[in-house]
């Protein structure tokens, strides 16, 4: 409903008449204004456009590659190399794929994965360290059937049952990730050094804390040992673990509560921390041990 108000000059004409001798009449102008409203119905079509998407998958086209981004958390050159040597090889067999490698920092990693999220922008394949495997499946990062897929088209008797069970998600039952390398975590010494010392081999606490006390000082050595200490990085933790695990502490018990205030693992924490007295100072990571 359209309402119009127009405003209309009405131009009335009286004329007069008396009874009297008659004159000559006169007449009189009045104007006057009077506002009126006017209603105009108007019908008004509306017309939506609807718009319907369909996905149509369109076969790739000759030439047209398939890009697969490879986060690696090893950047130093040498291992970068060898990744690159690998992916060259592949591409060679596979040309309709294109391998990019992307190194990154290990301790840095969470960081990137997160901008990566908010960018909407993940890559198609990380190598990173079991720890953060229970923790990504459980943000829903991780693509599990397929790794499942992957791991049962190799064949679950080529892997160990041990890393196997490190990347199951319990609330799927599926393989969250795909083990397919180890880091060796040992004690790498010296023997013509602790024979001159007269030092049994570090494998017991006892001959470790012996070689703590006699080693710096002797031939040009100026520490015992490497130890990692970076609170930046895992190895730390990775090295750590081997004698928490030899001290038989764990930092949940079997009902799922902490217990990193055990006799053992206070046992364990003193113990490490103890090798620093004849450690490299400074924050340690791997590298630094070598």
């Amino acid at each position: 409903m359209k309402a119009n108000r127009i405003l209309i000059s009405i131009l009335l004409l009286i004329t007069l008449v008396a009874c009297a001798p008659q004159a000559t009449p006169t007449a009189e102008r009045i104007v006057e204004t009077v506002e009126v409203e006017r209603v105009v119905t108007q019908e008004v079509v509306v017309t939506q456009e609807v718009v319907v998407t369909e996905i149509v998958e369109v076969p790739a086209q000759a030439g047209e590659k398939k890009v697969v981004e490879f986060w690696m958390d090893e950047p130093e050159e040498p291992r970068v190399n060898a990744y690159e040597a690998v992916a060259a090889r592949f591409m060679a067999e596979h040309p309709e794929i294109e391998i990019r490698i992307v190194p990154i920092e290990e301790a840095g990693q969470a960081q990137r994965i997160a901008t990566a999220i908010a960018a909407n922008r993940l890559p198609d394949i990380v190598r990173m360290g079991v720890e953060v495997v229970a923790s990504f499946a459980a943000d829903g990062l991780l693509d599990e059937d397929a790794a499942t897929a992957v791991i049962q088209s190799v064949g679950e008797d080529d892997f160990r049952a041990g890393p196997l069970s490190m990347v199951v998600d319990p609330s799927t039952g599926k393989y969250a990730a795909v083990p397919y390398d180890g880091w060796l975590q040992a004690i790498w010494y010296r023997t013509d050094l602790f024979d001159q010392a007269g030092l049994e081999a570090p494998i017991t606490w006892d001959a470790l804390n012996a070689a703590c006390d006699a080693l710096p000082g002797t031939g040009n050595l100026l520490y015992a040992l490497g130890l990692g200490t970076n609170p930046c990085e895992n190895y730390g933790h990775q090295l750590f673990e081997q004698f928490a695990i030899a001290a038989n502490a764990w930092p949940f018990d079997e009902a799922g509560n902490v217990t990193m205030n055990t006799p053992e693992m206070i046992e364990a924490l003193r113990f490490y921390t103890d090798l620093q007295r004849c450690a490299i100072p400074g924050p340690q990571h791997w590298l630094g041990a070598r």
